[in-house]
């Protein structure tokens, strides 16, 4: 079991522990989502955003997946502070407090103790992105007919634009990788080049897909005589539970590797595919590509 989840779930058994021992009656909030909210400059306010993790008096309380019922002690005015959850790279196990979003903040809310009180209308917790002058994005969302990815050498093909409906996430298009039958790999970088902080600064690529076929996220770091290619995030076809291909967003961490490469002069993004077992014929839609990266 994940560590934070065990340290919220003891919470909540201390909590009651507490109402029966000692008559202490915890409060509750509950919250069945955060939102996020972008300004010109910052994309799409498309999420995936799992968890919420919570502050009461800028004491954590815990870290709790969504919809969650969250056991508080405290009677009466509190400042309450949530921030917004990822899976980076889609992994359950690697959950964070997304380091872009700010949290949302009550100041002054009232807690009463024995009652669950949800906050939605006026108290729905939204969370924007930290302003523009402390962090940088680089976002492509194929509104322009230009793609900014270049083909690699060894690619059979390059990738397109779609305006198919369906075939989009929203902006009226997407881009697409495929693979026909006779084709079998697909690699496509960044015609941009980009200076990207190292020492742990968080940097993170942000975008819908929607996939038939497992694609790969990676980094290429050229230095002074040499180019390193790694490949950072696998990301499997996004079928739902029942069967059918749906639009998902993927949080791709790539701070560790990018501060790994200290003596890259720029870096790349790049895309690639192969043909997984029983697809003949591969096909990959992506939408609001957004690299997100702090400052230096």
């Amino acid at each position: 079991m994940n560590t934070r989840y065990t340290l919220s779930l003891l919470l909540a058994l201390f909590l009651i522990s507490c109402h029966k021992d000692s008559g202490v009656v915890p409060s509750y909030i509950y919250i069945k989502d955060i939102q996020v909210q972008t300004t010109s400059g910052q994309g799409t306010n498309s999420d995936d955003i799992v968890d919420a993790w919570v502050y009461v008096d800028d004491n954590a309380v815990g870290c709790f997946s969504l919809p969650a019922r969250i056991p508080i002690i405290g009677d009466g005015p509190h400042k309450i502070t949530i921030y917004g959850g990822i899976k980076a790279d889609g992994i359950s196990s690697h959950r964070r407090r997304y380091p872009f979003y700010q949290p949302y903040i009550l100041n002054s809310y009232t807690l009463r103790s024995g009652m669950v009180d949800t906050l939605q209308g006026a108290y729905q917790p939204i969370v924007t992105y930290y302003p523009n002058t402390e962090m940088n994005f680089w976002i492509e969302d194929f509104t322009d007919p230009f793609i900014p990815f270049l083909q690699d050498p060894l690619s059979d093909t390059s990738m397109a634009r779609t305006t198919t409906p369906g075939e989009y996430f929203e902006g009226g298009a997407s881009g697409v990788m495929t693979l026909s039958a006779n084709q079998i790999y697909f690699k496509a970088a960044t015609a941009e080049n980009f200076d990207l902080p190292i020492g742990g600064v968080p940097v993170y690529l942000e975008l819908n897909y929607k996939a038939n076929n497992t694609f790969s996220v990676g980094l290429t770091s050229v230095m002074s005589g040499n180019v390193v290619n790694q490949d950072n995030t696998i990301i499997r076809p996004s079928y739902d539970d029942n069967g059918n291909l749906v639009w998902k967003k993927m949080y791709c961490e790539m701070t560790e590797l990018v501060s790994s490469n200290l003596n890259a002069l720029y870096y790349e993004i790049y895309f690639k595919m192969t043909k997984d077992e029983g697809i003949t014929e591969p096909l990959v839609l992506i939408d609001n590509v957004k690299l997100v990266y702090g400052n230096n």
